[in-house]
């Protein structure tokens, strides 16, 4: 198990791991850079929409989810951000996430 810093927390329920691993198959489209790949969902903002995925070859994607019916419409969305590692993530997205959430700036 991994420490996540708030607002960040572990998906540790296998409900919410399932939901959330729904919820992305069913917002991506042919076009989109994780269609058609196997994820795991490890992580939740709980201050928005971005959830933390590993991805089948060992990497990482944040996604921005928009709990809409059907794929959107624009080129690109769900937006995400890919790590090779997740040590890279962890330094530019969850540290900083961290001290604007605490206001510690």
């Amino acid at each position: 198990m991994m420490l996540f810093l708030k607002p960040w927390e572990p998906l540790v329920a296998a409900t919410s791991i399932q939901f959330f691993e729904h919820e992305l198959l069913r917002e991506i489209a042919g076009a989109h850079a994780l269609y058609g790949r196997r994820v795991q969902a490890i992580a939740k903002n709980s201050t928005c929409d971005d959830v933390l995925y590993r991805l089948d070859d060992g990497t990482f994607s944040q996604v921005h989810l928009t709990f809409t019916r059907a794929p959107p419409g624009l080129p690109g969305w769900p937006g995400h951000d890919e790590c090779e590692k997740l040590a890279d993530w962890m330094i530019v997205v969850m540290v900083p996430n961290h001290i604007d959430h605490f206001g510690l700036w």
